[in-house]
């Protein structure tokens, strides 16, 4: 086969190929990969039954934490329960030592409360306010419900929006509410005007008076410009011999 030949059939193969890609089908969009995955019954049930044995399987974690001192380390020959943990627990030490973190707060902070979800506990541990996790378990306790992280955040918003009798959230206490992990997904981020009578839109509409207050501006700057000043003439005079 001669070098033309061989070039026009190299040519066409690469035509060919280009045409085949082209029919290539496109990614799947999420929104149509999500209509189609919560269609299909089956996936749904075994997705909800996996989420309850974890959940499940949490609350037993933390109770058995709970039951484990320092007589539990001793029973087993260890001198301290960091060290039952670390040669016992199939679990990397950053992670048992957290949620241990986590139980320890709850019986000192919250005087061992059942709040099943751990990740009220974690964002009450962040926030450090005592008064704040009175008044939010105390109104959340009024009105039959149980803490989780969704009402947990919705009441603290509502104390901020609404207030609570003569109880304020200290403004470094609702600066780190604000930028908490487990805040920001409920936050508002377009800057848009908002007028929806949701509390997370009036928790966003209250923010901007505080931001304020928190950056004020400084009275030193510059005073008004006296064009009569000895300074602004002397300066004028020399303008103008040049």
């Amino acid at each position: 086969m001669s070098r033309q030949a061989r070039d026009i059939e190299d040519q066409n193969q690469h035509e060919r190929m280009a045409e085949v890609r082209s029919y290539k089908r496109r990614p799947e969009d999420i929104s149509n990969k999500i209509r189609r995955c919560s269609r299909d019954k089956q996936l749904v049930k075994h997705t909800n039954q996996a989420i309850e044995n974890i959940n499940n399987a949490i609350d037993t974690l933390m109770t058995n934490i709970d039951s484990i001192n320092n007589e539990s380390a001793w029973a087993l020959e260890y001198n301290t329960t960091d060290e039952l943990f670390d040669q016992r627990i199939k679990c990397p030490p950053h992670i048992s030592n957290h949620l241990r973190k986590l139980q320890n707060f709850k019986n000192s902070k919250l005087g061992g409360r059942d709040i099943a979800d751990i990740r009220v506990i974690d964002l009450f541990r962040l926030l450090n306010d005592s008064d704040l996790m009175d008044t939010t378990l105390r109104i959340i306790d009024k009105k039959d419900r149980q803490p989780t992280l969704k009402i947990v955040i919705k009441t603290i918003k509502k104390i901020h929006v609404k207030g609570h009798g003569n109880y304020t959230i200290p403004p470094k206490v609702l600066d780190s509410f604000c930028k908490n992990s487990y805040v920001k997904p409920t936050r508002v981020v377009t800057g848009l005007i908002l007028t929806s009578d949701s509390i997370h839109d009036k928790f966003e509409q209250t923010l901007p008076s505080y931001s304020e207050s928190q950056n004020k501006l400084s009275n030193r700057g510059f005073g008004p410009i006296d064009p009569y000043h000895k300074d602004m003439r002397d300066k004028k005079k020399r303008s103008i011999k040049k």
